[in-house]
């Protein structure tokens, strides 16, 4: 499962873009319509977004998780 924000690559087209979440409406499915769902793939600085399947995309890159801060309280 590719996380949001991942890099993939189109392994047909060619093209790159970041996972921009699922869709399950299969009037878009460019592929396997078996499947629950395929991915948004965003390009970057654009609105536009094309739908592919799992195993049409090449990871590229993971998204970077940025570790949470903890806090504490000042001694008292």
């Amino acid at each position: 499962m590719l996380e949001d924000g991942s890099l993939v690559r189109h392994n047909k087209t060619g093209y790159e873009g970041l996972i921009d979440g699922q869709t399950s409406l299969r009037l878009w499915f460019t592929g396997n319509k078996e499947c629950e769902f395929q991915y948004r793939v965003k390009f970057p600085n654009q609105d536009k977004r094309l739908i592919a399947p799992e195993e049409d995309l090449t990871l590229l890159k993971a998204p970077v998780i940025k570790p949470k801060r903890k806090y504490s309280s000042p001694p008292s």
